[in-house]
């Protein structure tokens, strides 16, 4: 697994620095790339417009090749939202769906599998969940009331994380192996780590850190409730790691030594394993054979030269992620495992469960307050709905939703329009809510009523 801190639109620059490193390591190429944030989907120069940054970072970076079929990403690539992005088109695509063609967006909020197939036939899974944005106090229990065109203030609630997103993640279930990403950190993260040399790096987090406000409140709710086993994070331009051992008080490090080790200066070097780098100060953070759940927490750097911006790690999977449900009978006829991405049942059972209370005005109408029993047992009579409806589908993703350019690419005709952008109803939003059997209210078409409306 490839992990991408922020990635600012260079998307070249990534996929290079993937290459060079399989290159210069004679390792195999990861499976699939993360990014954490700040992707910067523009297709267009309209959608700069809904990008919330000062107009000299305004720059239409390498997206919009992907998009228009210039270029094809050579790894499966998965992201989430940060808080600089092109937010009309991720919009489109609230529930997830493909951004280009083998550049997947998790969602507003998601979860997803990502299965391997074997030469042996055999079939491995791994859960990649994930929540977008970033956290602001006064907008969390707001709904989701942003339009286009976005002004000065909505350009930038529209990436704060709402406690929709947060409450229906926390459903998840626990399992022996997955991925959590999220832009920002989970609040008090840091204490799990080596506080006084995250310090040392970046001086003015000093009184976040003594006010415990550094980070997203309910992305440390999410983490201590699902325990994924790893979680990756950006958003802060600093290279961290930390292990939380649940259950446990966190041991701040603060007072630990440095590990003795130079920072790497290289912009063209890549760490390929994690003991290799600054992050071993954390003892054991990236031990898999635990008698207690744990979560290893990295955060890593923008794409910028001399930024710790990149980190390939080996997860090893045992018996426990087989998927069982595949049918193991005719072996791969290739050498290379293949990689396909599939939705996760539980998070379409959840889906439906809290669906008819996505709330689309500022004010919410039906906040999500029942109980956690109640909330389960919503859950469990869509889980049910789920077997008895979608039983024998693969779940693939690419069954259902099929990239569609919604808006023109740069240098397609409309794709220099230096105006507000359009909004447009996206297929893959349209099919995903048809095979769910669901409203689809995000930028749904019109309705004609009569003929004079």
């Amino acid at each position: 697994v490839a992990i991408e801190g922020c990635c600012h639109g260079e998307l070249d620059n990534i996929y290079a620095t993937i290459d060079q490193a399989v290159k210069e390591t004679g390792s195999e190429p990861p499976d699939v790339l993360i990014c954490c944030g700040d992707f910067q989907a523009f297709r267009n120069r309209s959608d700069l417009n809904t990008f919330a940054a000062p107009v000299k970072y305004r720059q239409m970076g390498d997206f919009w090749k992907y998009y228009k079929g210039e270029k094809v990403a050579p790894i499966l690539t998965v992201f989430v939202g940060g808080n600089h992005e092109a937010s009309g088109y991720l919009w489109e695509l609230f529930h997830g769906g493909w951004a280009a063609p083998n550049i997947y967006f998790l969602g507003v909020a998601g979860s997803v599998i990502l299965k391997k197939t074997l030469p042996d036939g055999k079939v491995h899974k791994i859960r990649i969940s994930g929540a977008s944005g970033i956290y602001k106090r006064h907008d969390y229990r707001t709904g989701y009331h942003e339009r286009l065109p976005y002004d000065n203030s909505t350009m930038r609630s529209i990436y704060h994380i709402r406690h929709y997103a947060s409450f229906r993640l926390s459903r998840l279930p626990i399992s022996p192996c997955d991925i959590f990403v999220s832009h920002d950190w989970p609040v008090g993260i840091e204490q799990y780590g080596n506080t006084a040399q995250l310090i040392r790096a970046k001086p003015f987090f000093r009184d976040e850190i003594a006010s415990n406000t550094l980070g997203s409140p309910p992305l440390m709710e999410i983490l201590q409730t699902i325990k994924p086993s790893y979680w990756f994070s950006a958003h802060l331009h600093v290279k961290f790691a930390a292990l939380v051992r649940h259950g446990q008080q966190p041991a701040s490090l603060s007072q630990a030594p440095n590990s003795g080790r130079q920072h790497h200066t290289n912009p063209d070097e890549l760490e390929i394993d994690v003991d290799d780098s600054d992050t071993e100060v954390v003892d054991g953070a990236l031990e898999t054979k635990t008698q207690i759940p744990m979560t290893r927490f990295l955060a890593l750097d923008k794409c910028m030269p001399r930024k710790d911006f990149l980190q390939i790690l080996d997860i090893p999977l045992d018996e426990t992620n087989l998927d069982n449900s595949a049918e193991v009978t005719m072996a791969n006829t290739s050498e290379i495992p293949s990689v396909t991405l599939h939705f996760d049942p539980h998070w379409l059972a959840i889906t439906r469960a809290f669906h008819p209370h996505l709330p689309l005005s500022k004010y919410v109408d039906q906040p999500l307050t029942m109980d956690p029993l109640t909330a389960q047992q919503m859950i469990d009579k869509e889980i049910q709905w789920i077997d008895e409806h979608l039983k024998g589908s693969s779940l693939e993703i690419n069954d259902v939703q099929q990239f569609t350019q919604t808006a023109p690419a740069l240098g397609d005709p409309g794709g220099d329009d230096p105006g507000q952008p359009f909004w447009y109803t996206n297929p893959q939003t349209v099919a995903f809510a048809e095979f769910l059997q669901i409203e689809n209210k995000i930028n749904p078409q019109p309705v004609v009523m009569n003929e004079d409306k």
